[in-house]
């Protein structure tokens, strides 16, 4: 009966389940339940890193918008040549 539940989760637990070699099915979805959870926990602070991430590049190019702004909008200096031609 054990192996059949173990049989039924999903890869990533079954092989942990499998190696922690449960004695009984309460054990094992004991053990099945802790799996679970850490990936749940390791689920959320890998979504929190990524929002964070995507606020950080999100204020990036909002930075890198504003001075791209300020550098069209500059006028650019015309060059001035100077010619030694019309000496007196």
């Amino acid at each position: 009966m054990i192996q059949f539940f173990i049989q039924g989760l999903c890869p990533e637990y079954a092989m942990n389940i499998q190696a922690a070699e449960p004695e009984t099915l309460d054990a094992a979805i004991a053990e099945a339940r802790k799996w679970e959870t850490g990936r749940v926990i390791t689920s959320d602070h890998n979504a929190n890193d990524t929002n964070k991430a995507i606020e950080r590049l999100t204020e990036q190019i909002a930075e890198l918008s504003i001075n791209l702004a300020k550098k069209q909008a500059a006028p650019t200096p015309t060059p001035a040549y100077y010619s030694d031609q019309n000496k007196d």
